[in-house]
């Protein structure tokens, strides 16, 4: 039996039209012809940190045993999956859509969020919908997992401080211009400067970057509003009250729960 599965690749800082990569698959080896392999669709957000890369690379290693799925809303991220997974021989269907509105027409065994993706979700309302969209996409036996990040505090003394990375000819920079906490609401909102030179110029672009997170009780009560049931893996802390702690959550559907 093949199982169906999602890989959440970006979320919420755009919304282009939808799309798939519309490239055939592979042929198939003699070993798919006694084993099925699942199918797997997995979101990661968009930041483009080390770890987020990493967490793509280990992914990519086992997914020869998958038939993957991606889903991001950014074109350019896209385009760099699809150079990385041809570097390695794969030919993974790839989605463009936001995390809140994205509809496939199929059901998958596994929806995985890669990395903080969920975090980036600015408010609860954009939540239930993106939890929503998770579960119209889960088959009656099919499970999410969504791992929740609580984001370290950015001390002062990082502000202004560049991190650089050369390509080719291009040197691109980004650096904290300010950030702020609200321990209330569960979010932080910090203002990025990125700045990029190339040949024959140099532009800039200031941002803000919007992360939300959650108690496990309260993710589980916007779970239960989108149909969903919650069952949260607490890394550490006090309770489930408590949203000073990254944990994770594994969803089903709440009449087969």
């Amino acid at each position: 039996m093949k199982i169906a599965a999602l890989i959440a690749l970006a979320g919420t800082l755009a919304a282009p039209a939808a799309g798939a990569d519309d490239a055939p698959p592979p042929p198939a080896s003699q070993a798919d012809a006694f084993v099925a392999r699942p199918r797997v669709l997995v979101l990661t957000d968009i930041a483009n940190e080390p770890d987020d890369q990493m967490s793509l690379v280990r992914f990519l290693v086992y997914a020869n045993g998958f038939d993957v799925e991606g889903l991001d809303a950014s074109p350019d991220m896209l385009d760099r999956l699809r150079e990385r997974a041809r570097a390695r021989g794969l030919r993974p269907v790839l989605h463009e859509a936001r995390m809140e509105d994205f509809d496939l027409g199929r059901s998958f065994r596994s929806v995985f969020c890669a990395g903080p993706t969920f975090t980036v979700l600015p408010d609860d309302r954009a939540a239930v919908k993106a939890l929503a969209r998770i579960a119209k996409h889960l088959t009656n036996d099919g499970v999410a997992r969504i791992p929740i990040h609580v984001p370290p505090v950015i001390p002062p003394e990082l502000f202004g401080v560049r991190r650089e990375l050369t390509d080719g000819e291009r040197r691109i920079a980004v650096s904290v211009v300010s950030s702020s906490r609200d321990e209330n609401t569960c979010t932080q909102t910090t203002v990025l400067r990125y700045e990029r030179w190339r040949r024959g110029g140099y532009d800039h672009l200031e941002k803000p970057w919007i992360l939300h997170w959650y108690a496990p009780t309260e993710f589980t009560r916007l779970a239960e509003a989108a149909g969903l049931r919650s069952e949260c893996a607490i890394d550490s802390g006090p309770s489930a009250n408590d949203a000073s702690s990254d944990f994770v959550a594994t969803l089903r559907l709440q009449e087969l729960a």
